[in-house]
């Protein structure tokens, strides 16, 4: 069996869930915390975090570092919304560089940080809504695995290889697999900060993930949470 199919016949364990059910009650009891707010999203596509990721296996997903199962960062949560807020919100919303230097609007450095005018200087302003990474909920006495394959089937790696061979369409496509996470599948989404921005960045990261999607081939659809 190879690695692939080995990820398909993978289940969650009992080490997973009773650790996961420890943080939903820690988070859901929070009076020793500074205000988080934790709600669960259910992917309505399928979903591919880390692709990129650099592996000897040839695929990349990002798994949790202790469990081994499927996580969100939450850096990779907040570059998501931050871009989302900066592309409809307007001005206020405007993302600050700190490459160039540019300054950010006033709403989106408050929650996300950021380079703010300040009179005629420049500050720095940490964001006052944290995102937490999210989880993947296990189901119920369910042994299934939340993977399924998917495939890209590249024509071009004469081209895409670097060589002098034009895209021209007359190569033998050459199949490659990977691992992606099924439609259907829940999150556990946790945020912290006062409650006002707390609700303000809740709002714009459900429109987000219903609208852009996270991870890789959002362009295709992938990526896309709704409520549940």
């Amino acid at each position: 069996m190879g690695a692939l199919e080995a990820f398909l016949k993978a289940c969650p364990s009992d080490t997973y869930r009773a650790a996961f059910k420890a943080y939903r009650a820690l988070l859901d009891d929070s009076d020793w915390l500074d205000k988080i707010e934790a709600f669960s999203l259910t992917t309505t596509s399928r979903l591919i975090i880390g692709l990129g990721i650099d592996s000897a296996l040839q695929f990349g997903l990002t798994f949790h570092p202790t469990y081994g199962t499927p996580m969100i960062p939450g850096s990779s949560l907040k570059g998501v919304v931050s871009a989302y807020a900066a592309s409809v919100g307007g001005p206020e919303w405007a993302k600050s560089g700190f490459e160039n230097q540019s300054i950010g609007g006033q709403m989106g450095v408050e929650i996300f940080g950021g380079l703010l005018s300040a009179q005629s200087s420049k500050r720095l302003v940490g964001g006052s809504v944290a995102f937490l990474d999210a989880l993947w909920i296990p189901r119920d006495d369910s042994q299934e695995s939340p993977y399924q394959l998917e495939i890209v089937n590249p024509h071009y790696g004469g081209y895409y290889g670097g060589g002098v061979r034009p895209p021209d369409g007359m190569e033998n496509p050459i199949p490659f697999q990977f691992l992606a996470l099924r439609k259907g599948e829940k999150f556990l989404f946790a945020l912290q900060g006062p409650d006002e921005a707390r609700r303000e960045a809740r709002k714009i990261l459900e429109l987000a993930l219903e609208h852009s999607g996270v991870g890789g081939k959002t362009a295709l659809g992938y990526g896309r949470f709704g409520a549940g």
